[in-house]
């Protein structure tokens, strides 16, 4: 059966949308607080469920609850019965996710008592005693499922074990790309570490519940649970840093109602994939409003925490303006509605039972909480939409397999493509973003007919010519890649390419590496970006701080170069290094990096453009400057540092500004504002320099802004001013610049490095034998002077220094009169001393 992917249609999405912004507008107002048993949710919780937040210990406990808890007589159906899902067999239990880190203790205590600790043995019986008086009120009569939602602290990641006592199996369900590839490729699960300790971890929590419930297992109780069979099941990877929680809570979801993933029962929309996860996530949501109305919603009290701002008219998933009435959703019925809640005063809950303790608020602080604040490259990533941006119909998605729990589904391995599927253009997400800044939802328009990859975690193509030390070239096809956003590891620095008879020139270049290219008498370092196919040539690009002689032309960025005119580092060989002839260009780490242009703004001029913009308000940016912060509360970024209760912190937020427009705001405001010269320390970083980037973004955005239907166009300028600095603040806080590398840069700095390394390792090559036997370097260019230390190394054995001496056919034709040497004086004759005859 194929899945209803027609049913996304711009109404379906927009709907979604504006039934969760009707939920958090009701939230925000009343102010509730959702309880259900002893877990709660808050109003800052339940926006968390917005795209690019992660989830934290409350949302994931709060539907855990929901799924655990059995409805009584008079209330309505269980939690999925809403979206259509059926009702779960009882014969599961969900444990909170504070569970995991006490299970943890438990283990640790019982390899203690391998290492003969004294008090160990009573430490275990103490911490494994506690531990099972989590099952106290589980039925475990009819217990075949145990899930355990787990929360790995250090890589912030979530996944979902599974224990089947019957089948005697523990199943791992994992969203993240690098861990499904590593389990994949070895077909061992040890292969992935945190995995095996959390293995380790549910076999002891096996054998403690078959020493108290033996009837668990049909074989025998006493059955060491490391003979049980383990396995992992696969679904499509998430795409970003902060999904993994909802993917946990939609693997729970799926197992519960159906016994396996990806249903064909189901919508599209409710299916877990990366395209549609973000809509996924409101739908929790509204459905979990729906849901607590149905059963419980009581008033929060005033100790809880409130959402910091109002919504937003830059919504983080998809436009669509909160209304008072949900849009009817079509084309998903009948699997899929969304019930209409009463408005006005909330339902009171049911009665407690006698004995039942008053709810509370969670017993262990949140796992992840603030963790939204540490993912600067997703918010640079994927920035806030435009508010007047439009919502396209999702194009069909490929068919997700359904998952045989007692089968391994291994998804077959990822092909690298030349050309991205231009069909699969998603709303708001970027099919293809590069490291070198190329970011955009079509692909073609960007891969400029070099050769792109894809990731196998984020699913988002980039050139292969870009990735760090080429790695992203020659891959197999079985060996997966993931972009640098990716990978949780340091790459490793890789070993030069040294020189020998079993390695030819082709074989030692490679897409993303460097080289020398020869034009005119010397030669340039270049990155290379293509090997044209079917000619012995290459698409390069030419270092941007090479120097060439008056006399000749840059070379052409489209010309091909041939591969006789090509060569690599050439480490450890001395013969062929003494025949090049290097032309003139700027180091690579002489070049200035992001921040030293940033320090050094005091020498980069304003331009005409942003003192047009920044003029006008001159007197704003003075008296923030120089008047107390109280007399400018209205002031966005003042607000901001107002509200922290910090008045010397930093901000740190510049929107989607390059470096250049920031280091012209900052100059400025350096030579425009009275006396900012002299006190730098005074607003670098701090509220008037916030503010004059708030003026520049909504500049920059007036025109957009102003369509918005939101926008108080028929009030006063001032009050339109002020909305505008409003949205472009918000903006500056959540539309983040996409994170460029300097590839080139990069590209050079590891060649330079091959090129002049000086140890035993490059041998007689690395002791300055460019062009020795060919003739000088362009202008008598020194290119050994200013080079970093840590490139030379002891060098063992005895100095010889007629390596140094040039060859017979060292040439100093062609050279002009700057590169001549200087003439050689005339030799003075000495004539002899005349001889004087002695007297006689």
């Amino acid at each position: 059966m194929e899945h209803a992917y027609f049913g996304l249609n711009h109404k379906t999405l927009e709907a979604i949308d504006a039934e969760f912004n009707r939920h958090l507008l009701e939230v925000c107002d009343r102010e509730v607080l959702y309880r259900l048993g002893r877990e709660t949710l808050s109003p800052s919780d339940f926006g968390r469920f917005r795209e690019r937040k992660l989830a934290n210990d409350e949302c994931v406990n709060i539907f855990v609850a929901a799924f655990n808890f059995q409805p009584k007589s008079g209330q309505l159906g269980h939690f999925g019965s809403n979206l259509g899902f059926p009702k779960p067999p009882g014969d599961f239990h969900v444990l909170t996710t504070f569970f995991y880190p006490q299970l943890e203790n438990c283990a640790e205590a019982w390899n203690e008592i391998s290492s003969q600790k004294v008090g160990s043995t009573e430490a275990f019986q103490a911490k494994s005693k506690h531990l099972l008086r989590w099952f106290k009120k589980v039925d475990m009569t009819y217990l075949t499922r145990l899930l355990i939602p787990v929360h790995q602290k250090a890589e912030k990641h979530w996944l979902l074990a599974v224990i089947y006592f019957k089948h005697e199996k523990i199943t791992f369900i994992e969203s993240w790309g690098p861990n499904q590839a590593a389990y994949r490729t070895t077909g061992d699960f040890s292969s992935v570490l945190t995995h095996q300790r959390i293995y380790e971890n549910c076999r002891l929590l096996i054998f403690l519940l078959l020493t108290i419930s033996p009837q668990l297992t049909e074989s025998d109780p006493m059955k060491d649970p490391h003979k049980w069979n383990v396995n992992m099941i696969e679904i499509p990877p998430q795409r970003n840093e902060y999904d993994c929680g909802f993917y946990l809570l939609m693997s729970i979801f799926h197992l519960l109602s159906f016994d396996s993933i990806n249903p064909a029962e189901i919508p599209a929309v409710l299916h877990i994939h990366g395209a549609t996860m973000a809509y996924t996530r409101l739908i929790l949501a509204s459905n979990l409003a729906v849901y607590m109305t149905d059963y419980e919603i009581w008033e929060a009290p005033q100790s809880s925490r409130k959402l910091a701002t109002k919504v937003s008219p830059f919504p983080s998933s998809t436009p669509g303006s909160p209304t008072d009435t949900a849009p009817t959703i079509t084309g998903l019925e009948p699997a899929f509605e969304f019930k209409e809640t009463t408005p006005g005063q909330p339902k009171k809950g049911p009665d407690l039972e006698p004995g039942q303790p008053e709810p509370t608020f969670s017993p262990v602080e949140s796992s992840v909480d603030g963790e939204d604040m540490l993912l600067p490259h997703d918010t640079d990533f994927f920035p806030l939409p435009s508010p007047l941006a439009n919502l396209s119909p999702l194009a069909p998605l490929p068919k997700t397999p359904e998952v045989d729990l007692h089968i391994d589904n291994s998804p077959p391995s990822p092909v690298h493509q030349s050309e991205p599927p231009l069909s699969r253009i998603l709303p708001r997400e970027f099919d293809f973003s590069c490291r070198c800044g190329d970011h955009g939802p079509d692909g073609s328009k960007f891969a400029n007919g070099l050769e792109v990859i894809q990731c196998e975690r984020c699913l988002v193509w980039s050139h292969m010519s870009c990735q760090r030390f080429g790695r992203a070239t020659g891959l197999r096809k079985t060996t997966p890649f993931f972009c640098d956003r990716c990978m949780r590891t340091e790459l490793p620095i890789p070993s030069p390419p040294k020189a020998g008879r079993q390695r030819t020139q082709r074989i030692q270049l490679k897409a993303g590496m460097g080289a020398l290219a020869k034009y005119g008498k010397f030669h340039y370092p270049v990155r290379l970006l293509l090997r044209l196919p079917g000619k012995q040539a290459w698409r390069v690009r030419f270092w941007r701080k090479c120097v060439y002689p008056p006399d000749v032309s840059e070379p052409n960025p489209e010309a091909a170069i041939p591969e006789g005119d090509l060569v690599d580092s050439l480490y450890g060989n001395q013969a062929a290094r003494r025949h090049i002839r290097l032309g003139k260009y700027t180091h690579a780490h002489d070049v200035p990096v992001e921040e030293d242009v940033l320090s050094d703004f005091q020498n980069q001029p304003f331009s005409p453009r942003v003192d047009t913009i920044l003029g006008p308000h001159l007197d704003v940016l003075f008296s923030i400057f120089s008047e107390p912060l109280e007399q400018n509360s209205h002031i966005p970024s003042v607000q901001y540092v107002l509200t922290s209760k910090k008045k010397d912190q930093t901000i740190p937020y510049a929107g989607d500004l390059n470096v250049e427009e920031q280091v012209e705001i900052m100059n400025w405001i350096y030579n425009t504002i009275p006396h900012a010269k002299d006190h730098l320390t005074d607003w670098v970083g701090l509220p008037t320099h916030a503010h004059a980037i708030t003026i520049v973004i909504a500049a920059l955005n007036e025109e957009e802004l102003r369509l918005h239907p939101d926008f108080p166009s028929q009030e006063s300028e001032a009050s339109q001013i002020a909305t505008l600095w409003e949205w472009a603040w918000e903006l500056q806080q959540h539309r983040g610049r996409v994170p460029v590398v300097d590839v080139d840069r990069e590209c050079l700095g590891l060649f330079e490095q091959w090129m002049f390394e000086s140890s035993d390792e490059a041998g007689l090559a690395g002791d300055e034998q460019w062009g020795l036997d060919a003739g000088h370097h362009q202008d008598r260019w020194v290119p050994y002077k200013g080079l970093p230390t840590a490139w030379s190394s002891y060098r063992s054995g005895f100095e010889d220094n007629t390596k140094y001496e040039r060859g017979p056919d060292f040439s100093d034709d062609g050279l002009s009169e700057k590169e001549a040497p200087p003439p050689t004086p005339k030799a003075v004759r000495i004539k002899p001393r005349p001889k004087h005859n002695a007297k006689k």
